[in-house]
């Protein structure tokens, strides 16, 4: 499908680099978002438990047995569905990069099974009349929500940030949510991922049973996770995903991802406009002076950075790092009855102890970084607001301050020159070494004491205050400032780095005004038109193209 969103912003970046293309102002970030726009996907992750019927789903969907079922849940990989002329499977490594190419057969995913330990996660190109009317939707197969932590946690992580929209598949034979569950879907409503639900297997019980089913998970949802939904039921005749698929707002969700950002970005292009045609009544002292007051701006940044990054620890960091610790020791101790009931079963005590621990980590986590970087961003703003000699405090700083009012994501915009330094991925990035690293972590404790103590809910619960949490608080306080202090010290500097930006291009604006006005010295209100008409086209192209979903 092509989608309406995405013809406008092309069309709308295209647009404005022709208008732009005669005045020399940085276009780089419309460069780059072109680029973007262009080959930008909607992965649409579906997940559930591990025989809840995912990849018999999909391969209803693509109308063929492609997607192997049955495979065990230690070898699952998450499997991204591409359209492609060329078949093929390309497996990524954990640092995703492309590590191999195989052809497309039942031989190669056995190979791939084989060294499932190898790879991070795959991606099938399919010749598909399916995956081709979907474009540009990529849904993937992920490993079980009960797979071992490990492949299930790094999976889980990597599609938070990259998924736009999950689709949650639960089975007759399941017949509810799972604490686990739950606690995975409160991850995704965490970083405001849209959900669908599918009732699987409904062929494998009468229609009243499905009906009970299905009413009984629809509270679940709207008691555990405020939605009101209708889940979608599947079975061996149907095509519920197809069913799904067109439910899903593609335009809407494609939206999301650039309008805001267009928006801003089109707010600083017409104001670098301004500022030079402001600039063209500058004398060369005026100029100069603008100038200088800019490069002491530079510096006040650079001690603004300095301040921040001496204190990051003490102020920042390490309070940050006392909270999470605190409220997830909180959610393990609340835990304790539920996990002393499960008194003889001491890998579903492991799972749910860690999956506890890393839905609090993950929520909490990212709490305090926003919290942080909204700090930090106040501080730059108050830095740009003293140079009020220049037209900064009016454009970027009133830009800045808009952002702190529509919150973090709008703070997103602003730190996405690279994209690394978004707080919305260093939460992810930071959390993968941490949850890896506690993932060695609770096996030994919780096999010693089921091996060596008597199998008794009080005793156990005991254990639980006594050995598990204070090693966890341990481990936490061991590892988690290092991660707080690498996360908050790259949003900082990319915080910095994109003040200075700003700087430079006001630098540029200014000193492109004296160039113009020496050559046009007897044409500046003729030149002064012609950047007022370029004014007004960008935003006729926004209202034109930008408009709201």
């Amino acid at each position: 499908m092509i989608l309406r969103a995405q013809t406008n912003f092309v069309e709308f970046l295209e647009q404005v680099l022709e208008v732009l293309k005669e005045v020399e102002i940085d276009k780089t970030e419309c460069s780059t978002l072109l680029a973007s726009v262009q080959k930008q996907q909607l992965v649409i992750p579906v997940v559930g438990n591990f025989s809840a019927g995912k990849s018999t789903l999909l391969n209803r969907f693509l109308g063929s047995s492609v997607l192997p079922t049955g495979i065990t849940p230690e070898t699952s990989l998450a499997t991204e569905l591409h359209y492609s002329a060329n078949e093929r499977i390309e497996a990524f490594s954990n640092n995703d990069e492309k590590t191999e190419s195989f052809e497309l057969n039942e031989q190669s995913f056995e190979v791939v099974k084989d060294n499932a330990t190898k790879y991070s996660y795959l991606k099938v190109y399919l010749n598909n009349e399916a995956l081709k009317d979907s474009v540009p939707l990529v849904f993937v197969d992920m490993p079980g929500f009960d797979s071992p932590i490990s492949s299930h946690t790094h999976a889980i992580l990597e599609y938070l940030e990259r998924g736009v929209h999950f689709v949650i598949l639960t089975s007759v034979e399941e017949g509810n949510l799972t604490k686990r569950m739950v606690r995975e879907l409160k991850n995704l409503l965490e970083f405001d991922k849209g959900l669908s639900f599918i009732l699987s297997k409904t062929n494998l019980r009468t229609p009243s049973q499905v009906g009970e089913i299905s009413h009984y998970i629809q509270d679940q949802i709207q008691d555990h996770l405020d939605l009101t939904t209708r889940l979608i039921h599947s079975n061996k005749d149907n095509n519920a995903l197809l069913e799904v698929a067109d439910k899903i707002d593609a335009e809407k969700l494609f939206s999301a991802l650039y309008l805001k950002r267009l928006k801003f970005l089109n707010s600083q292009l017409q104001n670098s406009l301004k500022s030079v045609m402001e600039s063209f009544d500058y004398s060369k002292e005026k100029a100069l002076e603008e100038i200088q007051a800019l490069d002491l701006g530079v510096k006040d940044i650079e001690k603004t950075y300095e301040k921040l990054r001496a204190n990051l620890e003490e102020e920042y960091s390490s309070v940050a790092v006392n909270s999470v610790v605190k409220k997830v020791i909180e959610e393990v101790r609340d835990q304790k009855p539920y996990l002393a009931s499960l008194i003889n079963k001491p890998n579903e005590f492991n799972s749910e102890i860690e999956s506890i621990m890393q839905q609090s980590l993950i929520k909490n986590a990212k709490l305090e970084i926003e919290k942080i970087n909204l700090s930090f961003s106040k501080d730059f703003c108050a830095e740009f607001a003293s140079l009020n000699n220049t037209q900064l405090s009016s454009g970027f700083s009133v830009d800045l301050e808009h952002g702190l009012e529509l919150g973090i994501n709008a703070l997103s915009v602003i730190l996405a020159k690279n994209p690394v330094t978004r707080p919305f991925a260093l939460i992810l990035q930071g959390l993968k070494p941490l949850l890896k690293d506690l993932l060695t972590l609770l096996p030994n404790i919780i096999a010693s004491f089921f091996r060596n103590e008597e199998k008794e809910r009080a005793k156990l619960e005991n254990l639980i205050e006594v050995k598990v949490i204070p090693e966890v608080q341990y481990k936490l306080k061991k590892v988690l400032p290092g991660l707080f202090n690498e996360c908050l010290e790259n949003s900082l500097k990319g915080l910095k780095d994109r003040c200075e930006l700003e700087i430079t291009h006001k630098r540029q604006e200014i000193a492109l005004a004296q160039k113009e006005k020496e050559k046009h010295l007897n044409d500046l209100e003729s030149q002064k038109q012609i950047l007022e008409n370029k004014i007004n086209a960008l935003s006729d192209l926004e209202q034109q193209y930008l408009k709201d979903q």
